[in-house]
């Protein structure tokens, strides 16, 4: 017989409790003898857990309402579903579907709670949408429940922002659409004479993002994408299109500079490249269709709504998770958002010469299926989805359940032929994942080239005896997830020596910047020098559980000392990966400081993780069906 104290809060429970407290938002039970860690749960039961969410996830569109499928009931063109772009099949649990972390935790805490007899439960919470869940679950297992309604932590807003969210879902839609055309409409009709003219029979789907400066100096297309890449298919004569998704950076900050830069790129190819932005195929057309798909939808949901709202996952009411995101998906700004998706990419593809090959970033995020869906529906051939990144084990964006993956089903989920992983270690997480092996083709790791110069690199960790060890902290592209981690900095500084056990220096993700000023205690220098220049100065790296930086060092024979946030799940491409060491409070990273050269001995030289070959061998059987032994020949 057991009394439950849920405790969603960041500071330790108060004494006196009764029952056995379920630590939500923690892993320190070390001075806590009845307390459960719930993240903990998740890590020791992750496959279970991870198999059983994708399960819902298949379920939810294969459930049946007024006799058929919600995928059915979504279908938007003949033989694809709008389905298949909601952020409920997408599952960026990263940034996006913050909600997803919260229903693996109550799958956890239900697969727990389950084994024994509950008398009541108390939820000190100041989620609305997890204490509505739970009460949920306690009114089915019929125990009482008691909420200890606490003040949430409501992030700073401009008033505009607030105004905004008062304003209907649907109203919200339409203003979103206007905004985002004003600000896009300067990449009208750029580069589309030459789109539509182009000799090229590869194209390649990719964001204007991460351009090389000098080559940008030189009116010349270099992303950290592709590497060297574009510059090799320019010299073997092949003809290529660049379909770019304009995202603001840097140094390309809006529309307007976007338009002239590829406009530049394609003075500068002379017809060897062709670059266009997506947005550059807006038109009354396109803004029509979107509106008509969005009113259809929007519709269509309105009868829905009120059946998913039932719908539940094992016993579990979700609901209240994903209501929000719900009515946004189909009738908000996301929606309007995925409807213009879907309208540009048919257009582009329409009016595209015929293609042969084309190949995408492939992070299965929304606008790939629409991308996906419009070139079969143009008729074009092979599409390749290249995994250019980490593959992590719970970026939930890169799995599925295995019935997904059969293409006989009405509107099945559009899927590329085949997939560029980029080394093993990708290549095992998709097969553990159910992918078909048949689909997968290895290449080399274009963004990752650079480790090769790392190669024979050996780590030397100092130590405070004979002089401060350097610790590099880098940055996560969330900003509640480096502040975590500098928050444990500053804390470990303060009570733990870490101050006396190394010198810190702090590199930012260049989307969130960092101030001393908010870290009392604590000292440590900010720097935006390049990843390999630091990587070759430091002696260990702290990184988020988040951020793929941290294989950067792996790769580099670098100590790695990843941050558990508890907020979520572990998201570390280098979660099972020896060598490695994961920390959730400030003495544990001190403890790891002072240890990091036990790890670099385990850690050596990496490079297996990725495929890395700077003749492209792969990538030219691949794109011609020969290796650099018959280029040209």
């Amino acid at each position: 017989m057991t009394r439950l104290v849920i405790w969603d809060r960041l500071e330790s429970p108060e004494t006196g409790l009764d029952g056995t407290i379920l630590l939500w938002r923690s892993y320190d039970v070390a001075e806590l003898p009845y307390a459960v860690s719930i993240p903990w749960l998740v890590e020791t039961q992750a496959d279970a857990l991870k198999e059983r969410y994708l399960a819902w996830i298949y379920q939810f569109g294969e459930a049946r309402i007024d006799d058929q499928r919600l995928v059915d009931r979504l279908e938007l063109r003949e033989g694809f579903s709008y389905w298949w772009i909601t952020p409920f099949v997408e599952m960026c649990n990263y940034t996006k579907s913050l909600w997803i972390d919260q229903a693996i935790k109550l799958m956890a805490f239900d697969a727990w709670a389950r084994e024994r007899t509950i008398t009541g439960m108390r939820v000190h919470s100041g989620n609305r949408a997890l204490r509505a869940t739970l009460q949920a679950w306690c009114a089915r297992a019929g125990i009482a429940c008691e909420v200890v309604r606490v003040d949430a932590v409501v992030p700073r807003v401009s008033m505009l922002r607030r105004v905004f969210h008062w304003i209907p879902l649907g109203a919200r839609a339409w203003i979103w659409l206007i905004r985002h055309l004003i600000d896009r409409w300067p990449l009208k009709g750029v580069g589309l004479r030459e789109w539509r003219t182009s000799k090229a029979r590869v194209s390649f789907i990719s964001y204007l993002l991460y351009l090389s400066p000098a080559a940008l100096a030189e009116k010349r297309y270099a992303s950290h994408y592709w590497a060297h890449l574009p510059d090799m298919l320019l010299q073997e004569g092949c003809k290529t299109n660049w379909l770019h998704i304009f995202v603001k950076d840097r140094l390309v900050p809006d529309a307007r500079q976007a338009a002239r830069v590829l406009r530049e790129f394609n003075q500068q190819a002379r017809g060897g490249q062709v670059h266009v932005a997506l947005h550059a195929f807006l038109s009354a057309r396109v803004v029509l269709a979107t509106l008509r798909d969005w009113l259809r939808i929007a519709w269509i949901s309105r009868r829905l709504t009120r059946s998913v709202a039932r719908m539940d996952c094992h016993g579990l009411v979700l609901w209240p998770l994903f209501e929000e995101e719900w009515r946004n998906a189909m009738v908000g700004p996301m929606a309007m958002s995925n409807h213009l998706y879907v309208n540009l990419f048919h257009e582009a593809w329409r009016l595209s010469p015929h293609q042969e090959k084309g190949v995408y970033l492939q992070e299965n995020m929304d606008w790939e299926y629409a991308c996906l869906w419009a070139w079969k529906h143009a008729g074009h051939q092979e599409i390749l989805g290249v995994s250019h990144s980490t593959v992590r084990y719970w970026d939930l964006r890169y799995y599925y359940d295995p019935r997904t993956y059969i293409r006989t089903a009405r509107n099945a989920m559009p899927r590329p032929d085949r997939v560029a992983v980029n080394g093993d270690a990708a290549r095992t997480r998709y097969l553990e994942g159910g992918y078909p092996v048949s689909e997968l083709v290895e290449v080399e790791a274009l963004r990752y080239l650079y480790l090769l110069s790392m190669r024979g690199r050996r780590t030397h960790v100092r130590h405070p005896s004979g002089g401060q060890a350097r610790l590099l902290v880098f940055g996560d592209y969330v900003r509640q997830n480096t502040d975590w981690m500098l928050r444990m900095v500053a804390e470990s500084a303060r009570g733990f020596g870490l101050q006396e056990k190394a010198m810190i220096l702090v590199k930012p993700h260049i989307s969130c910047p960092v101030s001393r000023a908010d870290y009392p205690g604590v000292t440590f220098e900010i720097t935006m020098n390049p990843i390999t220049e630091l990587l070759r100065a430091c002696d260990m790296v702290f990184a988020s559980s988040t951020t793929s930086a941290a294989v950067d060092a792996y790769c580099s024979g670098v100590p790695v000392i990843v941050c558990l946030n508890p907020e979520g799940v572990n998201l570390s491409p280098l979660r099972g990966e020896s060598g490695v060491r994961f920390v959730s409070t400030p003495e544990e990273l001190a403890t790891a400081v002072a240890e990091a050269g036990t790890m670099a001995e385990e850690v050596g030289t990496s490079l297996e993780y990725f495929k890395l070959d700077e003749r492209l061998p792969a990538w030219r059987r691949l794109l011609f069906g020969r290796d650099e032994s018959d280029a040209l020949t």
